[in-house]
């Protein structure tokens, strides 16, 4: 399915393609909007191959987590079956306790898991479900895709050396006249803060019928809905934050390369992508990439050379994203559309971005809030913060568009 996908994917882009050229970049009314109708079809085939990649990795995942070999062999095949059905239970345990609450929640686990109660670890949330958070997240907004992240224990308040050694140089020595001696030349450290900010889902209020309904699975449902509040809000904090109660975002912390002269309001030329690209330095160019909102992405497909053709064509076999002047690029709509004054894309190593994830989601049922209306609330918590690592050689350059 994935390739039958790819395949129409470049049919059309090649469709696309072709009116550009045909029209060397000067499109009449008709031609842009039959461009604009096929690059819609195309960005929702590449929406539908994600979401078709993401259920794979997914089931992947889960197949490698919670499936016990189909043929155990020995003390360690028996070993393996019964952590996987421990984990099984700890499922069954979690989602009785979505629905029913902590006191049936203990009964279960003293039943299925006589090792575990609810003090010791019963009311943790079961790995499959766990994973279903931190998959779909990942692959949400565009942040985590091209940022460095790392997992702590505790919400500690962290410090991240950083040094920048580069106006520095070592020397030749002139051993006939100052044999053995060496100049010295101290190298200056500082540091980034990283804080363990909470984000909250909101709460979700789910009536005690569909509670009841057995055949509703509460647990997906829950994992859907708290990805995406909790992925909304953190990548807006990641790309566009200013680090008080939140992350600190790339945007503020990247610096201006490249500022589009006076009429560029709300378009972009391949000059300035080239000044963009040429502005980051090129220890920093090795795995680079662009960001930026989906009708900036737009503008930079109608871009062509002096001979109608493309700037921007298709990846190998369909893959998304593509290549803008050799470096692919991640698409991230908390990035600002064009308009004066608006920093509307990014390059360079987004890897140098760093996320602080807390490790564990807690997920909390309240029984008494919404009562009355004869529901049961359901919430959960994340502890996050970012920043962009900077040591004073700009890793990541930003395009601006003109004043007027």
């Amino acid at each position: 399915m994935i390739t039958e996908l790819k395949e129409q994917h470049n049919g059309l882009i090649a469709q696309a393609n072709a009116i550009l050229v045909s029209a060397k970049g000067n499109m009449n009314a008709e031609q842009s909007v039959k461009f604009d109708a096929i690059y819609a079809d195309v960005d929702l085939l590449a929406k539908n191959i994600e979401r078709a990649e993401r259920a794979a990795a997914a089931e992947a995942e889960n197949r490698s987590t919670v499936r016990p070999p189909a043929e155990p062999i020995g003390p360690a095949a028996t070993a393996a079956e019964a952590e996987a059905a421990k984990l099984e239970a700890r499922k069954a345990a979690f989602n009785t306790y979505i629905r029913r609450g902590s006191r049936k929640l203990n009964d279960m686990e003293e039943r299925a898991l006589s090792d575990i109660t609810g003090s010791q670890g019963g009311y943790l949330i079961p790995q499959g479900f766990s994973n279903k958070l931190e998959l779909a997240t990942k692959w949400y907004g565009g942040m985590r895709q091209t940022a460095s992240s790392y997992k702590t224990a505790t919400g500690n308040t962290l410090l991240w050396p950083s040094n920048n050694d580069t106006s520095n140089a070592g020397e030749f020595l002139n051993l006939a006249t100052t044999p053995g001696t060496v100049d010295p030349q101290d190298t200056s450290f500082a540091t980034v803060t990283f804080q363990a900010f909470t984000v909250s889902s909101k709460y979700i209020a789910v009536p005690n019928e569909l509670l009841q309904d057995s055949y509703f699975d509460l647990p997906t449902f829950l994992a859907d809905k708290f990805n995406e509040r909790i992925g909304r809000i953190e990548n807006t904090s990641f790309t566009t934050g200013n680090g008080t109660n939140q992350a600190s975002g790339l945007v503020p912390g990247a610096t201006v390369g490249v500022t589009a002269a006076t009429g560029g309001t709300v378009t972009i030329t391949y000059n300035n992508l080239v000044d963009t690209l040429h502005s980051v330095d090129i220890s920093y160019r090795t795995g680079a990439k662009w960001m930026f909102h989906d009708s900036t992405l737009q503008i930079i497909r109608k871009i062509v050379d002096n001979y109608g053709h493309p700037l921007l064509g298709p990846g190998l076999n369909g893959a998304v994203p593509d290549e803008i002047l050799g470096f692919k690029y991640q698409v991230n709509n908390d990035f600002a559309v064009a308009a004066a004054n608006a920093k509307t894309i990014a390059f360079g190593a987004l890897d140098k971005y760093m996320i602080r994830d807390v490790e564990g989601i807690e997920v909390m049922r309240l029984d008494e809030i919404a009562a009355y209306q004869n529901m049961k609330v359901f919430l959960a918590f994340a502890r996050v913060d970012g920043h962009l690592l900077d040591a004073g050689t700009h890793p990541v350059s930003l395009f601006v568009q003109s004043a007027t």
